[in-house]
């Protein structure tokens, strides 16, 4: 199964600043950069081996999307995790967005991304084990690799690229990557994922769409509580 915090190489002629603004928000959504944080703006230049005056650039545009927060005298920060209106209204875009990534995956589904999914879903049953054994943390990096991944195939083959960026911002601006996931939680990810995944397999688009609907539906209700009122 590919790593999804695997940092991406800029694409040919891509402005700077833009990979920059890219980057940042893929170290948001992975868990890099984690809600609250400072963003030392010279370490991850290095890092990013850019200048840092790019990402410099990036950062106003990042807070214009609600990424990042200005302090004063302090620089950038990563943005808290939404609450009250803000959760509904991303988990709203996520029914609207991610049930019609679903549909257009489907006919354009592969066997070697049939394969990947089902690695990811082999993720989820066996932390669901672990963590009612106790022998796993809730906050498990394989299992929210394994939920990226999982998601991020069905937004990046959907073959539009303005739905697959819009779903990753949505996924970054709710830090789902910190979520602590009981072994019920793990075990109704894993049947719901399946559930799309069955629908890919027979290419129907129309069952694909229905149960991602599903899915963001109950992870609506299971994530509700965790964030800010």
């Amino acid at each position: 199964m590919s790593d999804a915090s695997t940092t991406p190489s800029p694409a040919p002629r891509e402005p700077l600043a833009d990979y920059c603004m890219n980057i940042v928000i893929h170290h948001i959504r992975t868990g890099q950069l984690q809600p609250g944080e400072w963003i030392n703006v010279e370490k991850l230049a290095r890092q990013l081996s850019v200048s840092p005056t790019p990402l410099r650039e990036s950062l106003p545009r990042l807070e214009a999307e609600g990424f990042v927060v200005k302090n004063a005298n302090r620089g950038f920060s990563v943005a808290s995790l939404v609450g009250g209106a803000g959760f509904d209204s991303a988990f709203a875009m996520r029914e609207l967005l991610e049930p019609e990534a679903a549909y257009l995956t489907a006919q354009n589904c592969t066997d070697e991304m049939i394969d990947t999914l089902a690695a990811s879903i082999d993720v989820f049953t066996q932390t669901a084990h672990e963590l009612e054994s106790g022998t796993a943390h809730p906050l498990n990096r394989e299992l929210t690799e394994a939920d990226a991944v999982f998601h991020d195939i069905l937004a990046d083959n959907c073959g539009n690229n303005l739905l697959s960026q819009s779903i990753h911002r949505m996924r970054a601006h709710l830090h789902l990557h910190a979520y602590p996931f009981t072994h019920e939680e793990a075990s109704e990810v894993s049947r719901e994922h399946s559930a799309i995944l069955e629908a890919l397999r027979a290419r129907d688009s129309d069952a694909a769409r229905e149960a991602m609907c599903q899915h963001i539906i109950a992870a609506r209700r299971r994530m509700r509580s965790f964030y800010p009122a």
